[in-house]
């Protein structure tokens, strides 16, 4: 059983390409039908095209739609989202071209693109988010009220990430119930917070 078709969003006008979201299937529980979350992805990359190439693909699965704000001078990350065939938009707000990079500003360009009828995650493009995200955050019974982010482990250089490629440790081990937190030799990301806003606060690399 599959829940109701998500109409396509119409075109915009500009480089932005678009496609239609998939569906996602529906579960039963307690002889009734849950429609699984959608979540659509905003992510910004400016001069970064040869690290994005590593996690668009990996983190693409994830999301019902991607979309990658860029500059139109970054051929790079436009022709990575191409062969991924993950929707972009170039825009000058970033104004590189002059020396600045305006990234909130261009968050909100993004945003403004997306249907936003579901749940919304502004991911960093240099994140890699691990195989089970996708049913971890379905699993979670997340509240519509809230914000919420992950914490992450530090990838120093490329030849430390290609040696976790060839042998990498599992999120998730022993039947499900060991959550593993060193990923030898990531060093463990700071979490931030602020006494005055009740804690801990989810920064801008995972905000969903």
């Amino acid at each position: 059983m599959y829940g109701p078709p998500v109409p396509p969003p119409k075109k915009p006008n500009g480089p932005c390409e678009t496609r239609p979201c998939e569906t996602r299937p529906a579960e039963t529980c307690g002889g009734k039908t849950k429609i699984k979350m959608k979540i659509e992805c905003i992510s910004t990359c400016v001069g970064y095209g040869d690290i994005l190439a590593h996690t668009l693909p990996r983190n693409k699965p994830h999301f019902d739609r991607m979309l990658i704000i860029t500059a139109p001078e970054d051929k790079q990350t436009r022709k990575v989202c191409d062969y991924y065939r993950v929707p972009y938009h170039a825009t000058d707000s970033f104004k590189t071209r002059w020396g600045q990079f305006a990234k909130g500003t261009c968050i909100n360009e993004g945003l403004a693109k997306l249907q936003k009828d579901a749940w919304i995650c502004h991911l960093d493009s240099d994140i890699v988010l691990p195989p089970n995200t996708r049913e971890a955050l379905e699993r979670a019974n997340l509240s519509t009220g809230g914000l919420y982010g992950v914490d992450r482990v530090e990838c120093k250089n490329y030849i430390d990430w290609q040696r976790f490629l060839d042998d990498p440790e599992p999120v998730i081990a022993g039947n499900e119930f060991l959550i593993h937190t060193t990923h030898s030799p990531f060093s463990w990301g700071t979490r931030v917070k602020f006494d005055a806003h009740g804690g801990y606060i989810p920064i801008g690399f995972f905000q969903l």
